[in-house]
């Protein structure tokens, strides 16, 4: 009852297609949740998005929760966290990352977000990869950490830029800070959204040089080339 009447006082709409929302609806109406095109990446082997990574490091596998497109529900949630600073939303994305990951992968020592360069983080408020990280660290119970990996250059953005490019904008841009936290751990990165995989190829490179490490990939979204 006091939710109706908040509502109807304060009402609150979708944040993709501006609805009005009931009140057992967060941020999202129902139908545009459903309407989300969910990848099947967990379920096949060699999917697309771990295509992006052979011959360059390796994963031991890699997903991502939807299809991101400009048509897609999902990119105006990816929106509304990562330029809005909705965090709730994030928290809640995560969250629903979590529970396919939980029934197809073993469940990881350590999940560490994409870290962005402390000046950008400044900037921005936030490290949206680490929102994320929050609510699947949640689900899954595993501990998240944001000090063992970080960004040691404040490179140019990836958009605009051609796949070769991408590669060489971030090539050598992360840092371990004590590998011996990370020895044969079962680690989850986790980022918002993949479109070459190059930022997180630089990543997992650097991850592969700790012995033992195994790296899961994911991701909100893939956008596709």
């Amino acid at each position: 009852m006091l939710c109706e009447f908040l509502d109807s006082i304060f009402p609150r709409s979708c944040v993709v297609c501006g609805a009005a929302l009931i009140p057992k609806e967060e941020d999202c109406c129902l139908q545009c949740l459903s309407s989300i095109p969910r990848t099947d990446f967990l379920k096949v082997v060699d999917n697309e998005l771990e295509r992006l990574f052979w011959g360059k490091v390796e994963v031991e596998s890699g997903s991502a929760f939807a299809h991101f497109s400009k048509s897609a529900g999902i990119r105006s949630l990816v929106h509304e966290l990562k330029y809005r600073g909705n965090k709730r939303i994030g928290r809640r994305i995560g969250r629903m990352m979590a529970a396919p990951l939980q029934r197809h992968w073993p469940k990881p020592d350590l999940i560490l977000p994409l870290p962005l360069h402390p000046k950008k983080q400044k900037k921005r408020g936030f490290n949206q990869a680490e929102i994320l990280a929050e609510g699947i660290s949640k689900e899954l119970d595993s501990a998240l950490n944001t000090e063992l990996l970080i960004r040691t250059v404040a490179n140019e953005t990836q958009t605009n830029k051609s796949a070769e490019e991408r590669v060489e904008n971030v090539e050598g841009i992360f840092q371990v800070t004590q590998s011996s936290a990370l020895e044969n751990k079962t680690v989850l990165l986790i980022d918002d959204v993949i479109t070459t995989g190059a930022t997180m190829a630089s990543c997992v490179s650097e991850l592969n040089k700790v012995a033992g490490t195994k790296v899961y990939v994911a991701a909100v979204a893939f956008a596709s080339q």
